[in-house]
């Protein structure tokens, strides 16, 4: 069947062979108001905006963009609000850790962000401890969250390097750092807390109460202990879940930080110095070549997306060759044609068409799919497969927000 204007199945008109020639006036007032809000829209966030590239050494790459004016920052708001900005001239000194981290999560935080952050600090040691610690004081204004070397029992976020904190944006602010939590809970993780004074801040800690703290006989039975290690200025504290569920959460002074381990017993690393920050505000560092517990996660996470790409390339073809077409490239021209794209397989195989079927040989079909398993030998994959070290850094100016990455390449032959 053929359509003299439509074409048939196998060879559908494409939108630019059949342009539009009229519109009523409803249509294109229609059509006018929405181009004026779609501009007007990402003026907000986009509109000016500045891109710099610069290749500092020769394995070494730096990307800083300027965004001005923020007329609407609705989107910033809530970091603005909590973050430092460029008028504070207090520098974001990120620590150096033995082993290396494979992402570290850097804030400076604001007095104000503090203050409430602390206050819900305050009640908790209350409740645990019986009093106020003067320690809390203190705190700032940076904090530190380093995610180690692990292959954790849930996942957060997307499943490769750069969700290890999540990356759900439709998470309210209540649930925002659910992710994080999660890594706390299921992956070796260590949170640095600068200090003001970390002598002051050791002395108090000398003077908690330790032993048994809390008993709840409610629902979740939580009892919980602080315990001093013996000739080390180093606490522990447990919390126990009805005696099934125990946790230790590891306290310590080291340097300018209290260190929080939520694996004191067996994951210690070394604080080895710090590194600033180029901006202030915030900062994210990612070191994939630290990942080797992790990598068989990460691999599998990259062949689960290749796969959903492999299958979403079939169900573009398949209408295509069940529709007449005498091949698979034939299929996928005609796509392009009439789409302005065709599906493309990842590395390492092609799009066959075999039992009246499009299937991958790598991945299989719809309803009989696989996908390779992680081996030693696997090779490379993932867009920081040669990416040794990535950081992304921000921080606000005025109205306007600067951020910079810089990513250093892995060498050649290595």
């Amino acid at each position: 069947a053929r359509s003299a204007r439509y074409g048939h199945a196998a060879g559908m008109t494409s939108l630019l062979e059949t342009p539009v020639v009229t519109a009523t006036a409803a249509e294109a007032a229609a059509y006018e108001d929405y181009r004026r809000n779609y501009e007007q829209f990402w003026r907000q966030f986009f509109d000016p905006i500045a891109v710099r590239l610069d290749q500092t050494a020769g394995d070494r790459m730096e990307l800083e963009t300027f965004i001005l004016p923020l007329i609407d920052s609705t989107v910033y708001r809530g970091i603005r609000e909590a973050v430092l900005s460029a008028d504070a001239p207090v520098a974001l000194d990120v620590p150096s850790l033995d082993p290396q981290p494979v992402a570290v999560f850097s804030l400076n935080l604001r007095e104000e962000a503090w203050d409430r952050w602390l206050r819900n600090l305050d009640q908790i040691f209350v409740r645990i401890l019986g009093r106020r610690s003067a320690v809390l004081d203190q705190f700032g204004p940076a904090i530190h969250l380093a995610v180690a070397d692990a292959d954790p029992i849930i996942g957060t976020g997307s499943g490769d390097l750069l969700g290890v904190f999540g990356s759900d944006t439709r998470l309210n602010n209540e649930m925002i750092f659910l992710p994080v939590a999660l890594s706390m809970l299921t992956r070796p993780c260590t949170l640095f807390v600068e200090l003001k004074d970390p002598a002051a801040a050791l002395a108090e800690m000398t003077r908690l109460p330790t032993g048994p703290v809390r008993r709840d006989q409610g629902f979740l039975g939580l009892a919980s202990s602080l315990y001093r290690v013996a000739g080390e200025d180093e606490w522990i504290y447990t919390l126990s879940v009805e005696g099934f569920v125990t946790l230790r959460f590891g306290l310590r002074v080291q340097g300018r930080y209290l260190v929080v381990s939520n694996l004191p017993l067996t994951h210690r690393p070394t604080l080895r110095g710090v590194e600033s920050a180029p901006n202030n505000g915030m900062q994210l560092s990612l070191h994939p070549g630290a990942a080797q517990v992790l990598l068989p996660s990460l691999f599998a996470a990259a062949m689960e997306r290749q796969r959903g790409a492999v299958m979403e390339g079939i169900g573009m073809l398949q209408p295509f060759m069940v529709s007449g077409a005498v091949s698979v490239d034939e299929a996928a021209t005609l796509h392009a044609s009439m789409f302005g794209f065709a599906p493309v397989h990842p590395a390492g195989g092609v799009y066959e068409w075999a039992g009246g079927v499009v299937r991958s040989p790598v991945f299989g079909q719809p309803g009989m799919e696989r996908q390779p398993a992680f081996s030693d030998d696997a090779g490379g994959f993932g867009v920081l497969q040669r990416v040794r070290e990535l950081a992304v850094s921000l921080q606000f100016e005025q109205e306007g927000l600067r951020v910079r990455s810089g990513w250093t390449f892995v060498p050649r032959g290595q």
